[in-house]
């Protein structure tokens, strides 16, 4: 019932001559390898390139992109913190150079932690986040990690987004990191 559900949504995307042709199609779940998984099925059946299905990104490693004529066809993760990091990191910025924007990214600031963080370096991490700023010092920044009590998920929280340095086990609270701004505002 799923795959059959996904295949008409994919099949709009295949056809640039189509009045209803997609720029992008974005499926949420179904991108893992498990029983209920079909995304990358389907976009192999109707001829996609596929380009990818497995990220080193932490949360958004079963996240795959494949194209269709002129279509990026992206699978998140069906976990909603996952899904939301694959489309920040991924899909945003997709969407930034379709619609002919000159800034892709969003701005980077250099901000001190505000307490240490261990992470496995296997995987690049992108961590939700809370930047601080004071004028007369530099910004800080607060992981927003899973041992917090927070009331509502990181992804909502968060104003920034901590760019973990490859290869990196952990660093101690000062330390300086690179968090990109999501709140535009800052």
């Amino acid at each position: 019932l799923i795959e059959e559900m996904l295949r008409p949504c994919l099949r709009d995307a295949e056809d640039e001559s189509n009045s209803q042709a997609c720029d992008i199609v974005m499926t949420l779940g179904g991108s893992h390898k498990g029983d209920f998984d079909f995304a990358e099925d389907v976009m192999d059946r109707l001829g996609a390139t596929l380009h990818f299905q497995r990220t080193r990104i932490n949360m958004g490693g079963s996240t795959l992109f494949a194209t269709k004529g002129g279509s990026l066809l992206f699978g998140l993760p069906g976990i909603p913190p996952a899904s939301w990091l694959a489309f920040e990191v991924l899909v945003r910025p997709a969407l930034m150079r379709l619609s002919g924007r000159d800034r892709i990214f969003r701005p980077m600031v250099q901000a001190l932690l505000a307490e240490p963080l261990a992470l496995p370096p296997s995987r690049t991490h992108f961590i939700p986040a809370r930047l601080n700023f004071d004028e007369r010092k530099e910004p800080t920044v607060t992981p927003l990690t899973k041992g917090m009590n927070l009331t509502l998920p990181p992804s909502l929280l968060a104003n920034g987004l901590i760019h973990w340095p490859d290869g990196t086990e952990r660093l101690e609270r000062s330390d300086p990191v690179q968090v990109e701004c999501l709140d535009m505002r800052i």
